[in-house]
C-alpha cells in the first residue's frame, strides 16, 4: 500500500533510481571513508606529536581545531552516505512488490539528500577555515625566515608536521566535496523525474 508521499515513478524508473541511489551512495561512502581515514591519521599524527605547540608555529592550533571540527562533520557525512544506501534498499524492495516493505516517500529521500548537501557544505566550510588559517601560519613562518644559511632558531623552519596539518585539511575538503556532489547529483536527477 503506497502512501501519498511515495515516489510516483513508473516501476522501471523507480528501480533505475533505486540502483542509481545505491551505486552513488556506495561510491560516496567508500571515497569519503578512505579520505576520512587519511584525514584522521594525519590529524592523529599531528595531535600526538609533542612538538606541536603554539610557540613553534603560532596559529597552527586554531587550524587544527577547525580541522577536527571538519573531521567530526565528515563522520556525519559518511553516516548520511550509508543512509542513502539504506534508502535505496527500501526503494528496491518496494519496487519488487513481493514484500510488504513500505516505500520511502519522496520527501524522505529529498530530506536525506538535502541534509547530506548541507553537511557537506558545512564540513567544507570548516575545513577551508582550517586550511586557510594553517596556510596563513605557514606563510607568516616562511616570510619571517632569515636568509638561507643564517638560521638562528630551529623553530623558524617550516616542519613536516605543519604541512601534515595542511594536507589533512585538503583531504577533508575533498571528502566533503565528494559527499556533497553525490547528493546534489541525485537530488537534481530526482527533481527532473
Amino acid at each position: 500500500m503506497e502512501t501519498q508521499s511515495a515516489i510516483k515513478l513508473p516501476e522501471f524508473k523507480l528501480r533505475k533510481f533505486a540502483n542509481r541511489l545505491r551505486v552513488t551512495g556506495w561510491i560516496s561512502f567508500v571515497i569519503q571513508l578512505l579520505l576520512a581515514i587519511a584525514t584522521g591519521l594525519s590529524l592523529m599524527l599531528a595531535i600526538q606529536n609533542p612538538n606541536l605547540t603554539e610557540a613553534t608555529t603560532p596559529g597552527i592550533a586554531v587550524g587544527v581545531f577547525w580541522a577536527i571540527c571538519g573531521f567530526i562533520t565528515l563522520l556525519g557525512g559518511i553516516y548520511l552516505a550509508f543512509r542513502l544506501i539504506y534508502l535505496s534498499r527500501q526503494l528496491r524492495l518496494a519496487s519488487l512488490r513481493s514484500t510488504s516493505a513500505v516505500q520511502p516517500g519522496k520527501p524522505e529521500v529529498t530530506k536525506a539528500l538535502r541534509t547530506a548537501i548541507i553537511v557537506g557544505l558545512v564540513g567544507m566550510l570548516l575545513m577551508i577555515l582550517g586550511e586557510g588559517i594553517t596556510l596563513i601560519a605557514l606563510l607568516v613562518k616562511a616570510a619571517t625566515q632569515p636568509q638561507p644559511g643564517y638560521i638562528y632558531d630551529a623553530n623558524q623552519l617550516i616542519r613536516s608536521l605543519d604541512i601534515l596539518i595542511a594536507a589533512s585539511n585538503i583531504s577533508g575538503i575533498a571528502a566533503h566535496f565528494t559527499g556533497m556532489l553525490a547528493s546534489l547529483s541525485l537530488l537534481v536527477w530526482l527533481r527532473q523525474q
